[in-house]
């Protein structure tokens, strides 16, 4: 979508000119949203409105480009070769006690390369780190069956139960799940 697309002015309440200013310096010329609301006359939040408002009719598109070593680096060939494995996904050292969101990134990309179609099953297991993953934002993949890979566990942590961890993914993802009652 671009701003040719966008329809008479009567669809927002702002001029469209006026977003494009706001835009404009913003983004091309690295103004602050102080020194735009001055020069166009209007308040800082009204400057944040108009920034806001650009990027949803389509005048401003922002995008965000992943670095090559992060993704298909020269690291990435060596570990998928050494393990004699078909891909292997490389994220930043995790920081803190949750790998989950430092993992998730990952996993997404993973799960977007493989093609997912609805019908398909995706298998989880139980542990901390399976759960964090299941709880971060993976995609949507509608009528994706998620299924436990094994039984229960006796623990009563969520993350220890398969089933859970299952039930989460499943609806984090918009897919279908499947549960194994067996320990």
């Amino acid at each position: 979508m671009n701003a040719a697309d966008v329809a008479p002015e009567a669809q927002t309440r702002f001029p469209h000119e006026l977003m494009y200013a706001a835009a404009q310096q913003y983004y091309m010329e690295d103004a602050t949203q102080g020194d735009i609301a001055k020069r166009l006359g209007v308040s800082r939040a009204t400057v944040s409105r108009l920034l806001t408002e650009a990027r949803r009719q389509g005048i401003v598109e922002i995008k965000v480009h992943r670095p090559a070593s992060m993704e298909d680096g020269p690291l990435a060939a060596e570990v998928a070769r050494a393990l004699d494995l078909e891909r292997v996904f490389i994220v930043p050292k995790a920081s803190g006690p949750a790998l989950g969101p430092w993992l998730a990134p990952g996993v997404t990309r993973a799960l977007a390369g493989v093609g997912l179609e609805s019908g398909d099953v995706v298998l989880v297991s139980s542990g901390t780190t399976v759960y964090e993953c299941a709880r971060e934002g993976l995609g949507h993949y509608p009528g994706v069956t998620i299924a436990p890979a094994v039984g229960g566990q006796e623990e009563p942590q969520p993350w220890f139960q398969t089933n859970e961890t299952t039930r989460i993914l499943a609806e984090r993802v918009g897919g279908v799940p499947a549960y194994l009652y067996a320990p």
